[in-house]
């Protein structure tokens, strides 16, 4: 595992131990429908446990928070690539050299969905035919997986510009279009087997897919082979019909429902533009596509509105073209994928998008576009979380106050048939408390729904504690030479413990044998002075501690 990684790990998981602490809350400002009840009993065996104080601690949301991610950042032979043209290697490394290890663990910090930037785009995954390249995704996948984040895979396919798809393939169209159209048979074939390879190499590891982007923008009215040949369309097409010459519409409906066999589980997205921003030129075509495409049997599960706001936001505004959508299509949840701007004061501008979307019913998630000041697409957009040198922004902060404030993390205290309950916004869950010097806990997922979700979790091992229920810690506490060392040691662990003394050197002074007398042991001829201890068996340490007094 690499460092960037495992550091994103740690961060992670302190940030989940942080809000439980400094958040403690019922997420008062969350409306209902975003909330659902959750009824705990504990037990053990038939008897009820009552007077147990029970930590419920959401980790994750349903509600989609998220960014899209680049690979380039986490990668240092990238990184000196994409600024070497500029300035030379090891300036580069001196003055970048710390974004490798960072990148992760801040997107980690601010953000529970990613959407990849370019690294599942046909043009990226196959830049020469044949020649297929999916080691970037493969890195961010590892990382989403690493880090308990959702994926968004963005794009099977892009229909607005010939210069989206690549290269190689414009030859395809060329002669498609001019003397050959034979080749059009040829563009279906590679479009089916882009579908084939591209869905089944990352199929089970995206939760949504964006099937078809931009659907509508279609510009395509020349194709060129060279400087010098190039033909005119006669009219502005999508690339899609351009290099198969069928009918926009239905070439969508092939892409979708053989997507679907590939497939089976992956949410499906129609993404598009200037459909709740300033201009709203194309959303009648585009509401009129979907709503043709569904009635031909096709999956549409959400409703991507690329969030271009420009340097125009109004709440008002949004919360109109919103509904304006929500009104004529039935089908799927509503998500703002691409959400970048500029604005005098981007923490507000956030604030009231954030609002809007939580607020309203059918919106399932937001997406910002390129959240990192070092990794613009429009050098005049603002809307950052963390700046070039990935410290927090204004608007970082923000982002998170909204998340943190949306967040249920509740101490409840069983009553005398052992239950507790909690009215918590819809994600997951850690329930964990202690008893007899044992801490044990569970994960449950609070999905949307009208009825409480009621969990049993029982010490016997029945109920929820069957499969999910961990004994995880026992508290214990060694004394040595009268300074008190308190660890948790993994109820798993059998083997011998030893207390190993170290100099700060490294090299072991002595090493004593423990064992615990109602969770205490106690050792008097470990070497004083400025050493450093380790707790563990022979092949796994547990704790380790460094001063000249141990307490």
């Amino acid at each position: 595992m690499s460092k960037y990684r495992a550091r994103s790990i740690i961060l992670i998981c302190s940030l989940i131990t942080a809000g439980s602490l400094i958040f403690s809350s019922f997420a008062q400002s969350a409306p209902e429908f975003r909330k659902r009840n959750l009824s705990v009993t504990v037990k053990d065996g038939e008897n009820p446990l009552s007077g147990l104080e029970v930590k419920v601690e959401q980790t994750r949301h349903h509600f989609g928070f998220g960014a899209a991610m680049a690979y380039w950042p986490m990668d240092e032979d990238m990184l000196v690539d994409k600024y070497k043209e500029t300035i030379d290697s090891a300036q580069v490394l001196q003055k970048y050299g710390d974004i490798p290890e960072k990148y992760g663990p801040a997107f980690a910090k601010y953000f529970q969905w990613i959407t990849p930037e370019n690294e599942m785009k046909w043009g990226d995954n196959q830049y020469q035919r044949g020649a297929d390249n999916y080691y970037k995704a493969d890195g961010l996948l590892e990382f989403a997986q690493e880090n308990d984040i959702k994926v968004r895979g963005h794009n099977l396919f892009w229909n607005e510009h010939m210069q989206w798809m690549p290269d190689w393939i414009d030859s395809i169209a060329y002669f498609a279009n001019t003397t050959d159209p034979t080749y059009f048979d040829t563009g279906m074939a590679i479009i089916n087997q882009r579908t084939d390879e591209c869905l089944e190499y990352f199929k089970g590891k995206c939760a949504h897919w964006d099937i078809i982007n931009e659907i509508t923008h279609g510009q395509t009215d020349t194709i060129r082979l060279d400087s010098a040949n190039f033909v005119a369309l006669g009219g502005n097409y999508g690339n899609l019909k351009a290099l198969t010459n069928q009918n926009e519409i239905d070439i969508f409906e092939h892409i979708l429902k053989r997507s679907r066999e590939v497939e089976p589980n992956a949410l499906f997205c129609l993404n598009d533009y200037n459909l709740v921003t300033q201009y709203t030129n194309t959303r009648d075509n585009f509401i009129s596509m979907v709503n043709d495409l569904v009635s031909r049997g096709c999956d549409v599960n959400i409703i991507g509105c690329e969030g271009h706001f420009g340097g125009y936001f109004d709440k008002g505004d949004l919360i109109t073209k919103i509904d304006y959508i929500a009104d004529r299509i039935s089908t799927g949840e509503i998500w703002l994928t691409e959400v970048d701007f500029t604005a005098s004061d981007p923490a507000n501008w956030i604030e009231g998008i954030m609002d809007v979307c939580f607020e309203h019913e059918r919106v399932g998630g937001i997406c910002l576009w390129t959240p990192w000041e070092g990794n613009r697409w429009r050098e005049d957009y603002n809307s950052f979380v963390v700046d070039t040198n990935l410290n927090e922004t204004p608007m970082g902060a923000k982002w998170l106050e909204k998340i943190q404030g949306w967040t249920t993390n509740a101490t409840e205290t069983t009553d005398n048939d052992g239950k507790l309950s909690v009215n918590g916004v819809h994600g997951k869950y850690v329930i964990s408390f202690e008893k007899d010097g044992i801490t044990y806990d569970t994960t449950v997922y609070l999905e949307p729904g009208s009825s409480p979700l009621n969990i049993e979790i029982n010490l016997d091992g029945t109920g929820v504690s069957k499969k999910t229920l961990s004994k995880s810690f026992a508290n214990r506490t060694i004394l040595v030479n009268n300074s008190k060392i308190a660890f948790n040691l993994p109820v798993t662990e059998k083997g011998q413990l030893f207390v190993k003394a170290y100099s700060i050197s490294g090299k072991l002074l002595a090493k004593m044998p423990i064992s615990f007398n109602n969770g205490v042991s106690k050792i008097e001829k470990m070497p004083k002075g400025c050493h450093i201890y380790r707790i563990g068996t022979e092949s796994n340490n547990y704790h380790t501690v460094r001063g000249l007094n141990i307490h």
